[in-house]
């Protein structure tokens, strides 16, 4: 995979933590603030559903800063307690530079399994029981101040999703599948997003190896340090975002991310050549609360297979 900027990594990751925890109740014509309260708080709790995400980043820059990507991921999810990661099935799919990979991941019975090329490959134990010990140690509590901590998977990973938007407004009512829904528009705080995405580290660092094989792990490790997000925060021109909650049960049904980047001399070398980019990423979560049956995958092969036939 080609080095990119961090856009991709860092709404990918928050991304996938949202759609695993988010929910909420509160009075049915809520002011704006109280409303995005209400649906993103630390202690509101998603039990299932289904996900969809679209993400797409263009950019100009030297090396690979300036490669389009695109990426997509759908599929299941359903909590299995608080301090435990979320059982899922999701496949996705990325184009970057003229080369597409398509892919899936399960999390199962406490074991962690990869589908490519129509086979799947059990992710050594190792690595399961490194993911898991993540979510147990960040339920004890991440000492990141109120809000920051709670009983589900968004405190206990130090996400606090209502410090991303600021200023938000109530643009109206419409209806998704059916429901009747709140439109809240904000603006994106930056620096907040960086700071909760580079705590994630620790979480993604679970997976190790199996993620390396993937990406610059090196890279993306840079581009999520305290300088690196620095030079991000001071390189955003603009940043919004749109947030669609049950109007009634205020359960969140959609969230949409704009961000525009251009950089400087003093910034560019810390962003790997990058220029400017836009990033723009789209979540839906569907069928919430609702039952998901997600099974361990029949006849896993060992991941130390797929790491050979890499090596050939």
């Amino acid at each position: 995979m080609h080095k990119a900027t961090t856009g991709p990594v860092v709404a990918l990751s928050c991304a996938l933590v949202l759609a695993c925890a988010l929910a909420g109740c509160g009075a049915s014509t809520p002011t704006a603030p109280a409303l995005v309260h209400d649906t993103l708080a630390a202690d509101s709790q998603i039990a299932s559903g289904k996900l969809s995400l679209s993400l797409s980043l263009s950019g100009s820059g030297g090396g690979a800063a300036g490669t389009p990507l695109s990426l997509s991921l759908s599929g299941p999810f359903e909590s299995r307690g608080a301090g435990k990661p979320p059982s899922f099935h999701l496949d996705f799919s990325i184009l970057t530079g003229g080369q597409s990979l398509s892919a899936g991941a399960v999390y199962a019975d406490e074991a962690l399994y990869l589908e490519l090329a129509g086979s799947t490959y059990e992710v050594p134990h190792s690595a399961s029981a490194a993911l898991a010990s993540q979510f147990e140690h960040a339920a004890q509590g991440s000492g990141k101040g109120p809000g920051k901590s709670g009983s589900s998977p968004l405190g206990e990973l130090g996400l606090s999703p209502g410090d991303w938007l600021e200023d938000p407004v109530v643009e109206g009512t419409q209806t998704i599948e059916g429901m009747p829904v709140v439109h809240v528009h904000g603006r994106l705080n930056v620096g907040h997003l960086l700071e909760d995405a580079g705590g994630l580290s620790g979480v993604a660092g679970s997976l190790g190896g199996a993620a390396r094989e993937l990406g610059d792990a090196g890279a993306v490790a840079s581009l999520l340090s305290a300088s690196g997000r620095a030079a991000l925060s001071r390189s955003v021109k603009s940043a919004s975002v749109d947030l669609y909650a049950g109007a009634e049960d205020h359960l969140l049904r959609a969230l949409s991310l704009s961000i525009h980047v251009a950089t400087d001399p003093s910034t560019r070398a810390a962003l790997l050549g990058l220029e400017q980019a836009t990033l723009a990423l789209n979540l839906h979560i569907s069928e919430l609360n609702q039952p998901q049956h997600i099974r361990t995958p029949p006849n896993p092969i060992s991941l130390g297979a797929l790491a050979a036939l890499a090596g050939g």
